[in-house]
């Protein structure tokens, strides 16, 4: 006898983003606040006419670094040393935080709104918080051959 199997649900992947999402949004531990946030950012998304799991999925995908950079003092001298980011945790949070350092600095009175026009524009490559990793790149591009340190 065939078991069943189990159709995994495509919207899942993006779920797990979106729950890593409220976790960094959250301040204090007041989750209940972040999760209103969250709800409230959803419905902008809708409004846009747009899956909003699959904006937050695109958008962190979109905006995750590849390298991150060490400040390392040799005496009196500052040498910023380039290294790989290996687990695939530690590029979500740095795009997860990116997004939201992003929408702080936004236009409008209220938050979600902020943060809904920056996953957007995170989804579609462009904005911000895209500009903050094509400047980390960049430094490490600058500093290469500091890698090997």
């Amino acid at each position: 006898m065939n078991k069943p199997s189990k159709k995994i649900n495509n919207n899942y992947k993006y779920k797990l983003f979106y729950n890593k999402f409220i976790v960094s949004l959250m301040k204090n531990g007041r989750k209940y606040a972040a999760v209103g946030i969250a709800k409230k950012l959803l419905n902008s998304i809708k409004m846009e006419g747009k899956n909003p799991y699959l904006v937050i999925y695109n958008a962190i995908n979109n905006i995750k670094p590849l390298f991150s950079i060490k400040v390392i003092r040799r005496g009196k001298r500052v040498i910023e040393k380039p290294f790989l980011l290996i687990h695939e945790n530690k590029k979500n949070s740095i795009a997860i935080n990116w997004l939201v350092s992003s929408a702080k600095q936004g236009k409008h009175n209220h938050f979600y709104k902020n943060l809904s026009d920056v996953l957007i524009e995170a989804s579609e490559n462009t904005g911000s918080a895209k500009n903050k990793q094509k400047e980390l790149h960049k430094k490490v591009l600058l500093n290469r051959s500091l890698f090997h340190i």
